[in-house]
């Protein structure tokens, strides 16, 4: 079977969880001997973004913007490419790459699965952009698909209320790769030092926020949170570490306005290869998104063993039967209310990293789902045959 993965972005400072799992996903195909093509455009392209995609069969597309990648590609081209899978993956939503594959898989008989990762909610900048996409083809592209994967039961409720949804809807968690679960055991103690030293963080203990800071990822909500709980937990710092997206210097003042500022370190962007020796000086990790399909570094953290305070709009509950940490409203008091719990009884956090560890081996590791992407996959490719497609393929 052959599978192509598109991905309109495959750098993953920029793409984030969508580029992590499109590329995650392609190489657990691989290893279960699935021929697999990853398609997607050189737009923010580093050249540790090349080094994860080595290995892979990768059709780089050159593009003409960066906010809104727009790939620059022959109808030629992307026929040749789009003819030779027995079934297109489509990840995200509000691409220009989708639409254009979309329109090449109805006219060749190629089954199409969508896997929107979150993105499908219209929330955030360029609302009018977004309103004529779906107008245009979005919601033809979602209700045409052979399949539409969502990552989390949360997820997926809210997919079930949008009518442009295919009739099969499933459930596939995000993962890490099993190299990068041992990776808390592989690096040594020297590089969580160095990541203390190089901050000023000294013996204390840590709480850390990792991803992009913007609106939607709450850092604000978090800065707010331990403000308030820091007269009562005099121990712990915070730490912001993730690339700007425009909320960094008012962060800076938050921090600042809430007599914290000693209290909060920014880290800027950490490369992916140095992410463990964060989560190995963490105490705790906090996700305190608005709003959040699955987040990858809860996955992360967890495999290192470091436990999790996470919102309740992650889809994602680490808490509960869990044990993994705690689960809390997507609100100031809310997040104030779980670091006030977990920093009260640190000697408990690394138990619950123990019990999430566990979690993450079990359900959240590449060879896992990517079982599950590949019976997925077969599925459709043996369910969806069009008479176009049938005629091509003899």
């Amino acid at each position: 079977m052959k599978v192509l993965v598109a991905s309109h972005v495959l750098s993953r400072r920029h793409g984030g969880g969508v580029a992590a799992r499109a590329v995650g996903m392609a190489r657990a195909l691989g290893r279960q001997g699935v021929a697999v093509r990853l398609l997607g455009t050189d737009v923010h392209l580093e050249p540790t973004d090349r080094d994860e995609l080595r290995g892979l069969d990768v059709a780089l597309i050159r593009s003409g913007l960066t906010r809104f990648p727009l790939p620059l590609v022959g109808p030629t081209r992307l026929a040749r490419l789009v003819g030779w899978a027995d079934v297109v993956v489509l990840f995200s939503h509000w691409t220009i790459l989708n639409a254009a594959i979309y329109a090449v898989c109805r006219r060749l008989g190629v089954p199409h699965i969508v896997c929107p990762c979150g993105a499908l909610p219209a929330r955030g900048r360029s609302q009018a952009i977004k309103r004529t996409y779906d107008a245009a083809v979005g919601r033809r592209l979602l209700r045409e698909a052979a399949a539409c994967v969502a990552t989390t039961p949360l997820e997926r409720q809210q997919l079930l209320s949008t009518q442009a949804m295919p009739a099969r809807l499933v459930v596939i968690p995000n993962a890490v790769d099993e190299r990068e679960r041992s990776n808390r055991d592989a690096v040594d103690d020297v590089a969580s030092a160095e990541f203390r030293r190089t901050l000023g963080l000294g013996t204390a203990p840590i709480v850390l926020f990792m991803g992009r800071l913007d609106p939607i990822k709450g850092p604000d909500l978090l800065v707010e949170a331990f403000a308030r709980i820091a007269p009562r937990c005099p121990a712990p710092l915070l730490v912001v570490a993730g690339p700007d997206e425009g909320l960094r210097r008012g962060l800076i003042e938050l921090a600042a306005r809430r007599g914290i500022a000693d209290r909060v370190r920014f880290a800027g962007r950490i490369d992916h290869g140095l992410t463990p020796a964060a989560y190995r000086a963490a105490a705790l990790l906090v996700v305190p998104s608005r709003s959040e399909a699955m987040s990858l570094v809860a996955i992360e953290a967890g495999a290192g063993g470091t436990p999790v305070l996470m919102t309740d709009a992650c889809g994602f509950d680490v808490g509960g039967d869990l044990g993994g940490g705690l689960t809390v409203p997507a609100t100031i008091d809310g997040l104030a209310d779980g670091l006030e719990r977990l920093l009260a009884h640190p000697e408990a956090l690394p138990g619950m990293g123990a019990r999430l560890r566990a979690h993450v081996a079990a359900h959240h590791v590449w060879p896992v789902v990517g079982r599950q992407w590949l019976e997925l996959c077969v599925e459709v490719a043996g369910r969806v045959r069009t008479p176009l497609r049938a005629q091509r393929s003899e």
